[in-house]
C-alpha cells in the first residue's frame, strides 16, 4: 500500500515537473522569437546604412554633386 501511494506521489511530482518544464520552454521560445526579430530589424538597418555609405563614398558621387550644383545655379541665376 505504501509503495502504491509513493508511486502516485512520484508520478504527480514528475508530471508537475514536466508541466513546469513545458511552461519554461514556451517562455524561452517566445524570448528567442523576440530576439530574432530584433536581430533581423538591426540587420536591415545595418544593410541600409552600408548601402548609403557605399553610395556616398563611391567615385561617382562628386560628379553627381557637381552636376546638381550646376543645375541649381542655372535655375537660380
Amino acid at each position: 500500500m505504501d509503495t502504491d501511494r509513493l508511486s502516485r506521489w512520484l508520478t504527480l511530482v514528475a508530471n508537475v515537473g514536466v508541466l513546469i518544464g513545458l511552461i519554461i520552454l514556451i517562455v524561452e521560445i517566445g524570448q528567442n522569437t523576440d530576439m530574432m526579430r530584433a536581430q533581423m530589424t538591426q540587420e536591415r538597418a545595418n544593410h541600409t546604412v552600408e548601402k548609403f555609405d557605399a553610395i556616398i563614398h563611391s567615385d561617382h558621387w562628386p560628379a553627381i554633386a557637381a552636376k546638381l550644383a550646376q543645375a541649381e545655379n542655372r535655375r537660380d541665376g
